[in-house]
């Protein structure tokens, strides 16, 4: 009898496209039209009718299958302070999965529900059987108000597949981790208010210096301008921009905040800083091992006198 093999499948809200994709997304899933068997099996009637909903009506999902001989196998890095099972490792690619595709292209495709099973060679059967076993509900992220009608191409989807691998790379402990972490809790947040200041974490952890002073706001807009400009004009505006953000972060953090027609907009502005940062970070690898080291403070000090767009001359 063959040995059983784990599956997860999040089914995707709101992802619109012609039948017969199959993209991957790293080694770990495959982003294909959702499996009739999966809206068919007994263990989603225990969700909320509005989860329910959404597997049965989704037409892609992420699939993954994978060595596991129970639910809840321990993860091969899991360690005692870090305890981790197999499912919940795949949960948490579920959601750089999703962060990959939001950072390629901003748009409402999010999942609210994480389905994990096995396939069972039942006896007799001439094949193993797929069967949900646990299941796991999520926040769906919340796009902002101009990218709700907005949709992932198919080279779109193709890029965000590559750049999840990439994110899957990242080591723990490190700017770019928390920075990652950051901008999914953002995503998930629907108050503005805690949402702006969540990416305003991840953005300092990229930018933040190591000792911080009276030239904070100052040094992190002059940081992100010359790192995601390619010429001086582009990165005088970039520079106005990232302060007035970072002025509007400040008064929520400091409980000075008023919900004002500036804040939809300065959104906005907050959220293409971010995905402009992290993917010039990310889609380089010198740059993504110098944001990963403890070299990046100096990195950024060094880069006001010798900016990205001089070395690239």
């Amino acid at each position: 009898m063959n040995a059983p093999r784990g599956l997860t499948v999040i089914p995707l809200l709101r992802l619109n496209l012609d039948a017969g994709l199959s993209v991957p997304f790293g080694a770990e899933f495959v982003l294909r039209q959702t499996p009739e068997w999966v809206k068919r099996d007994a263990l989603i009637q225990h969700l909320t009718y509005s989860d329910q909903q959404a597997v049965i009506t989704s037409q892609y999902s992420f699939l993954a299958e994978y060595e596991a001989n129970a639910i809840s196998d321990p993860h091969p890095k899991s360690t005692k302070e870090e305890p981790r099972t197999v499912q919940s490792d795949k949960a948490e690619a579920g959601a750089m999965a999703n962060l990959a595709l939001w950072l390629v292209q901003p748009c409402a495709v999010c999942y609210t529900s994480v389905l994990h099973g096995l396939r069972h060679q039942l006896p007799g059967g001439a094949s193993p059987v797929p069967l949900l076993q646990q299941m796991e509900t999520h926040m769906p992220l919340h796009c902002h108000q101009d990218d709700l009608e907005k949709q992932p191409t198919v080279e779109q989807i193709r890029q965000a597949g590559e750049l999840f691998d990439i994110l899957r790379s990242i080591s723990r402990g490190n700017a770019v981790w928390t920075a990652m972490r950051s901008v999914w809790a953002a995503l998930v947040m629907p108050h503005k208010d805690i949402r702006y200041s969540l990416f305003w974490i991840g953005l300092e952890a990229l930018f933040g210096p190591e000792n911080s002073g009276s030239e904070i706001t100052y040094k992190l807009s002059q940081r992100i301008a010359f790192l995601i400009s390619d010429e001086p004009g582009h990165a005088k505006e970039k520079f106005r921009v990232a302060r007035e953000c970072y002025q509007t972060r400040s008064q929520i953090a400091h409980g000075r905040w008023t919900n004002d027609p500036k804040t939809d907009p300065r959104m906005a502005d907050t959220e293409a800083i971010v995905r402009a940062s992290m993917l010039r970070i990310l889609q380089n690898p010198d740059l993504r091992a110098t944001f990963c080291s403890t070299g990046r403070d100096r990195f950024l000090e060094d880069m006001i006198f010798n900016p990205l767009w001089i070395m690239k001359s």
